[in-house]
């Protein structure tokens, strides 16, 4: 996917596909409210859109996944990236 903006082209990467997580998820990582995690305003928004309130829901969604929920762009994915460290 390339996005072209005024001054920069930017080029990115996305493998599609459904990656789920084989291990579970803790409940102490699962409680924790994506409200909490510095997210920016628009990525909050979205999530909440698409149901998802806590740090164990996201963590189970593929990028797919997120990526379909209303305004979540790629921009939003790389920062949801950033924040979980993968």
């Amino acid at each position: 996917m390339i996005l072209k903006l005024p001054f920069i082209t930017v080029t990115v990467e996305l493998k599609v596909g459904i990656k789920r997580r084989e291990k579970p998820i803790p409940f102490e990582e699962y409680s924790i409210l994506v409200d909490d995690l510095g997210l920016s305003v628009r990525t909050l928004n979205c999530l909440r859109r698409g149901g998802i309130y806590s740090l164990g829901e996201l963590r189970g969604r593929s990028d797919m996944e997120l990526l379909v929920l209303r305004n979540f762009g790629v921009v939003c994915l790389l920062e949801v990236h950033r924040i979980l460290g993968k």
